[in-house]
């Protein structure tokens, strides 16, 4: 998406449209607070709309690309020093695990909740 975006940016740029590529990063939305996984084992910090909004109106006819918030600007500048599998494996078996973690969760949250159901029911007969 980044060359996508870049290229574009350069095409439209003789008939004056500006047009920037945003990296925004985990951004806490209705969409990011409903992912099936376990936040708290990423290492990401959720930025508010906002701030990633303000960000890239910021940069809008200034450059070709932004990434939003410092740690997702350390983790791209990171990405250009080492092998591009290694970010994804990282990621990738961070958000398994993250995802695992929730799962886990439910299941627990579902026995806890089938068993005080099962309790319920002996004390009402």
């Amino acid at each position: 998406m980044l060359t996508l975006g870049e290229a574009l940016t350069a095409e439209m740029k003789k008939s004056k449209i500006d047009v920037l590529t945003l990296s925004p990063g985990l951004t806490a939305t209705p969409f990011a607070a409903g992912l099936k996984l376990n936040p708290a084992l990423l290492s990401m910090v959720p930025q508010s709309p906002k701030r990633v909004a303000r960000t890239g109106l910021r940069n809008l006819g200034r450059k070709m690309s932004v990434v939003s918030g410092g740690l997702n600007k350390f983790y791209s500048w990171e990405n250009r020093l080492i092998p591009r599998s290694w970010p994804v494996y990282l990621f990738g078996f961070l958000i398994g695990n993250a995802m695992k973690s929730y799962e886990r969760k439910q299941a627990k949250l579902s026995r806890a909740e089938n068993g005080t159901m099962e309790s319920n029911a002996a004390w009402s007969q």
